[in-house]
């Protein structure tokens, strides 16, 4: 079973500590809206966190796998050349 709130501090940890961008920057990368970003990084209802193709956005955003950002196993995450 997923944990929802584990993806959402993925999410969060890795716009913050990886990326080291903004919501609104991400929001704007992503062609999303900063309070999208924000409810999926709290997993407030309605955030779209149990669509895949969001958290397959996000993953390829933050350079990590899907598998990564779902089950948060580190030898899935992918670092870019």
């Amino acid at each position: 079973m997923l944990d929802y709130d584990r993806i959402a501090f993925r999410i969060w940890d890795l716009r913050k500590n990886r990326k080291k961008v903004s919501q609104k920057k991400m929001a704007e990368d992503l062609g999303m809206y900063q309070p999208d970003i924000s409810a999926l990084e709290n997993n407030r209802p309605g955030s779209g966190i149990e669509s895949l193709p969001k958290l397959e956005l996000i993953a390829a955003y933050m350079g990590v796998s899907i598998k990564y950002l779902l089950f948060g196993n580190e030898d899935e995450t992918e670092f870019p050349d």
